[in-house]
């Protein structure tokens, strides 16, 4: 599987930059990109790309590729998908510059983060939070991921702890068993009742 062999090259090459081993199973992009149904018409912003898998699911299901941006730090992984998605727009760039890819006043209807929470500092935590915050509609929402062992590290436990300092709703789903390694999806919004 040419994707699990990128993401395990790229993963012992920088194993805080990518943050997995292995690319997302089908159950957890199913979950993390719940919000976005078929001919959805919204901007959607996906941050930490990987393998791609994630991509695929979103451009399936967009109206538009206008209405996607991609953002990933690694220059390799960006230009293989800028190559493997031509329709799409994807930035190599640190997620917590999204802003500077928005128009202005542009704001997101989703924003779909498989970002390595667990490796990050506390500062960039609360950087990228309050990024993805100021650059969601006020009935958006983010969708993001930790795997199960992840709080047994500082990191996973921090941001965890932060998470409820920036945004007002933190929905978590059952616990995405067919993953390896199985993880929690989050569903976050500024709004104080559920979004959808």
């Amino acid at each position: 599987m040419p994707e699990r062999s990128s993401v395990l090259k790229n993963f012992l090459k920088n194993p805080r930059k990518m943050g997995a081993l292995f690319p997302s199973g089908d159950a957890l992009v199913r979950t993390m990109t719940q919000g976005i149904p078929p001919d959805f018409h919204g901007k959607v912003v996906e941050v930490g790309l990987g393998s791609g898998v994630i991509t695929q699911a979103i451009e399936k299901n967009l109206r538009s590729p206008e209405h996607y941006l991609g953002i990933e730090l690694d220059p390799t992984i960006q230009k293989n998908l800028s190559a493997r998605f031509p329709k799409l727009r994807i930035i190599q760039d640190s997620a917590v510059n999204l802003d500077r890819y928005l128009e202005k006043s542009e704001s997101v209807d989703r924003i779909v983060c498989s970002l390595p929470w667990a490796f990050f500092t506390t500062q960039l935590q609360m950087d990228l939070l309050q990024v993805f915050r100021k650059a969601l509609k006020p009935d958006g929402f983010m969708t993001t991921y930790l795997y199960l062992q992840s709080p047994i590290l500082r990191g996973g436990r921090a941001f965890l702890k932060h998470l409820p300092t920036v945004f007002q709703t933190i929905e978590r789903s059952p616990l995405v068993i067919k993953n390896f390694p199985p993880a929690y999806v989050y569903k976050v919004s500024s709004e104080t009742s559920s979004s959808s």
